[in-house]
């Protein structure tokens, strides 16, 4: 509102070219250009940074409308005498005497010249009158707005499907969505072993028969040498690692389910969450072998069910029991 400052000049704006911004002013519309019509058209994103960046007093392009209708019937053949050239006239003349009304715009050669990837052939296409009420405005220094004209007409500015740079542009796409920075070399033996007894032997549980069975199957592959490929060296290793990692998971499972079973319920969820934030029932259950139906009354007294959010369908313990379980680590 103007309440205590009509009639008052502000400091002007910046750039505004000393113009002042004032309460009578800022806010006023000039709409004297409404009646004007106008076009509004979606641009490719890469043209309209292209006119964006382009220095004032660039010419951005020319405008064609191309008159639509029926081109005139061919003439009759003139050869009469001769009915070779007379079917030869007959087939140079158009099947399709239609011309189609298109509105394009093409780029200028000095844009062009400068962005050699950028497409310069375009047509105005969807064009429709079914449009809400729309102006384009410009904001002037003193804070008013003059609107320039009413939108009559809104259409999509297409790149022409069979120019030479449209399809140079899909070609780039294409290949740049083809290709991989990946890559696959030869690996000496020596690595391959070295790299299965580390990996073999970590594991838990069963890792040492995995490593004796890593061990194995480089020995049968390798002996055709590295230039022969890797056969089924890569599957093999990859195989009797995960069958390690299996087996060591199994049984650190199960030792953990026995271990549970001689303790309370409540004792066993404290443990679960000083292990981990977050836990669902599921998980819950699959670790420690107890009943769903124990473990969720125990969780609705000790812990917060998160129902959206980035954690939704887990638990939390609740703050209180979380800052006792420190207390009684330290």
């Amino acid at each position: 509102g103007n309440a205590g400052g009509a009639g008052r000049a502000t400091s002007p704006t910046p750039g505004g070219g000393g113009a002042a911004v004032s309460a009578a002013t800022y806010g006023k519309i000039d709409a004297t250009a409404v009646g004007k019509p106008a076009w509004m058209t979606r641009i490719p994103p890469s043209l309209a940074q292209a006119f964006e960046e382009a220095p004032e007093g660039t010419v951005l392009g020319t405008f064609t409308f191309t008159k639509g209708g029926l081109l005139p019937k061919p003439a009759r053949p003139t050869n009469g005498n001769n009915p070779a050239a007379a079917a030869a006239e007959g087939k140079a003349a158009p099947a399709n005497n239609k011309v189609e009304q298109t509105l394009s715009i093409r780029v200028s050669d000095e844009l062009a010249t400068k962005l050699p990837n950028l497409p310069v052939e375009y047509t105005i296409e969807a064009l429709t009158r079914k449009v809400p009420t729309l102006h384009p405005f410009t904001r002037r220094p003193d804070g008013s707005i003059e609107l320039h004209a009413t939108v009559a007409k809104t259409g999509n500015l297409q790149m022409v499907a069979g120019a030479e740079r449209y399809r140079t542009l899909c070609k780039t796409r294409l290949v740049e969505s083809a290709t991989s920075d990946r890559f696959v070399r030869t690996v000496d033996l020596a690595d391959l072993t070295s790299a299965g007894k580390s990996i073999g032997g970590s594991g838990r549980g069963g890792a040492a028969g995995g490593s004796s069975r890593v061990s194995s199957s480089i020995t049968n592959t390798g002996a055709s040498g590295s230039s022969s490929g890797f056969g089924d060296s890569v599957q093999q290793f990859g195989r009797a690692i995960l069958d390690s990692q299996k087996t060591g998971l199994e049984g650190d499972l199960a030792g953990r389910k026995r271990k549970f079973e001689d303790q309370s319920i409540r004792s066993v969820v404290f443990e679960l969450f000083s292990m981990q934030q977050y836990w669902t029932v599921k998980d819950m259950r699959n670790v420690t072998g107890r009943a769903e139906k124990e473990l969720r009354d125990v969780l609705s007294d000790l812990a917060h069910f998160h129902r959206s959010g980035e954690n939704k369908g887990s638990w939390e313990l609740r703050e209180e029991f979380r800052k006792s379980a420190a207390t009684d680590k330290k």
